[in-house]
């Protein structure tokens, strides 16, 4: 059976298939927390980040111009959010 790319996965996402969303959020879960962890020095506020890169995504999916880069993209909202989290503290 042949998975979805992230691409066709966002698309989805922008027409509002929630699945398609739930897949991309199953396939990089795990990944986006450790970096995230090793980031921030601890899992509990990885995960809240995690939580809220993927909110920020899901939200601004419609912004996403594909040019076969989401997951820089995406990392890149991610540690935004750890440099914000940073300042704030």
């Amino acid at each position: 059976m042949e998975q979805d790319s992230d691409a066709e996965l966002m698309v989805r996402t922008r027409e509002g298939d929630q699945q398609a969303f739930a897949l991309l959020v199953d396939r990089h879960k795990d990944v986006l927390v450790n970096l995230l962890t090793r980031l921030t020095g601890t899992r509990d506020r990885a995960e809240d980040l995690a939580q809220e890169a993927f909110l920020r995504l899901y939200q601004h999916a419609d912004r996403y111009i594909e040019q076969g880069k989401l997951l820089p993209y995406f990392y890149q909202i991610a540690s935004n959010l750890v440099r914000t989290d940073e300042r704030r503290r």
